[in-house]
């Protein structure tokens, strides 16, 4: 018999795949895929961002390596992507918080042409969705419009 390594056989096991369950079943109990009220202080909030979005990469790269569906739909979450700042801007006072924001583009990302922690939770975030997408046609049975979806 062909003998599995140790690492590969941990990522083929559904002990990977029933910690992906428990993962993304903690991340809906605790509301982290909806956008919370304002009413959060912005660091929870920040934080709360951040914990989805790498949540939801991990999910998809663990999918995709198991050719199973993902856990985490982003078509039942509408958690914005976390704000492209520092961790040290995010802990620090409200007046560095605030001017770290003012520093921002429209689209969150800032503007000092510096690669931060969350610029790649927010990359990794972002390919993420494309995958998700190209993950659902992968597993659907084939149908006559594929080539067209894929387009």
């Amino acid at each position: 018999p062909t003998r599995i390594p140790p690492l590969t056989r941990c990522f083929t096991g559904s002990v990977t795949w029933n910690r992906l369950g428990e993962l993304a079943t903690d991340i809906f109990e605790l509301g982290a895929h909806r956008d919370s009220p304002s009413l959060l202080p912005p660091f929870i909030l920040e934080s709360r961002r951040r914990l989805f979005a790498a949540s939801y990469q991990l999910d998809k790269s663990i999918a995709t390596f198991l050719g199973r569906p993902p856990r985490i739909s982003r078509r039942h979450s509408d958690c914005r992507l976390p704000l492209d700042i520092s961790d040290v801007d995010l802990a620090g006072h409200t007046h560095i918080l605030e001017a770290a924001r003012r520093s921002l583009d429209s689209n969150g990302w800032n503007t000092k042409k510096v690669y931060q922690q969350t610029s790649w939770i927010r990359l990794r975030f972002i390919i993420s969705t494309f995958r998700e997408e190209i993950l659902e046609l992968s597993l659907q049975k084939p149908s006559p419009n594929r080539t067209e979806q894929l387009r």
